[in-house]
């Protein structure tokens, strides 16, 4: 796994966003550092691997739905090729579900847009799951 940053001082690692728990502490979520303007997440596979289902739980699970993530990008690619992307408008979904046919892929890239002096000023992910 990558990220762009996150917010070192608060413990909020982004190690929370892959470690497949949905915990009710309200630490244990990835958030990215407020200078980021441009965060992204990237989950590295050890090997190849085939998806068509991507969960992402934002804090809207357990804290304002304002902290939901709007606007972001999906993309799954193998080596410098993209195979699949998709980009959400609109959203207002906690747990949002995206179809998105990912086959032979060693990763996935979340970029997200942040909204300055609003409650989406960083990301808050507590989840990040991918599925069959």
């Amino acid at each position: 796994m990558r990220v762009s940053s996150y917010d070192v001082f608060a413990n909020h690692h982004p190690i929370f966003a892959i470690d497949g728990r949905h915990s009710r502490d309200l630490l244990e979520k990835w958030v990215s550092g407020l200078e980021d303007a441009s965060p992204w997440i990237e989950l590295l596979f050890p090997e190849p691997v085939d998806f068509s289902t991507v969960r992402l739980i934002y804090a809207g699970y357990m804290e304002p739905g304002d902290y939901n993530m709007r606007s972001y990008r999906l993309s799954c690619s193998a080596g410098d090729e993209l195979r699949a992307e998709l980009a959400v408008r609109d959203n207002e979904a906690s747990r949002a579900q995206h179809a998105l046919k990912c086959v032979g892929v060693d990763r996935l890239r979340i970029d997200l847009d942040t909204v300055p002096d609003t409650g989406r000023a960083v990301v808050r992910l507590y989840e990040i799951e991918v599925a069959p």
